[in-house]
């Protein structure tokens, strides 16, 4: 069940990369820095659901981490070339791609970190030796779902929504939520 979900996790991440790449407003460093956290968000976790482990979970973490702060990184900086304030959209499609990229990040480490006074770990151990750092992961990812409902509340709700922007938020908070469920059962 555990390797279900892992590939289950994966599948709501690969439509995500596919919307953040194709949304036709991004275009030259911006987009880079949007599509990039997705496209190591999907990297690494068909590296650890399809078991080839080509990089350590560890370098994948800290690979997920650097990639977490691009989309905000270059959002601050459009908004200070163009002289104005970034687009209210753009800000929070920003923090969500940021959070979710970063939670993964964690939810990696911590299932791959075996339990104290255990063995060898197999693929499909997911008790952390992180004590209170998995139900933490859960809680955040039970709070970014949340968030993630709200956004895609307030997209729903614009004049003509973006489609590929409702995928892209479904997708990234099913991959969240997926990935949080296996760590914690």
């Amino acid at each position: 069940m555990i390797e279900a979900l892992h590939v289950g996790a994966l599948l709501p991440a690969t439509v995500g990369l596919c919307c953040t790449a194709a949304s036709p407003r991004q275009r030259g460093l911006s987009a880079a820095a949007n599509w990039t956290p997705a496209v190591v968000m999907t990297a690494a976790m068909a590296d650890v659901a399809l078991g080839s482990r080509l990089i350590p979970v560890v370098l994948w973490t800290v690979l997920l981490v650097a990639a977490s702060v691009m989309p905000a990184v270059q959002l601050r900086r459009d908004g200070g070339r163009a002289g104005r304030p970034v687009a209210r959209h753009a800000t929070e499609m920003a923090v969500h791609r940021s959070l979710g990229t970063l939670l993964m990040g964690g939810l990696m480490l911590v299932m791959a970190t075996p339990a104290s006074g255990a063995g060898v770990a197999s693929a499909a151990h997911h008790a952390g030796g992180g004590g209170g750092v998995e139900w933490m992961l859960g809680a955040a990812s039970i709070a970014f779902v949340a968030l993630s409902a709200w956004l895609l509340g307030r997209v729903l709700r614009a004049p003509r929504p973006a489609r590929i922007v409702v995928l892209e938020v479904v997708s990234m908070s099913l991959s969240v939520g997926t990935t949080a469920v296996a760590l914690l059962v």
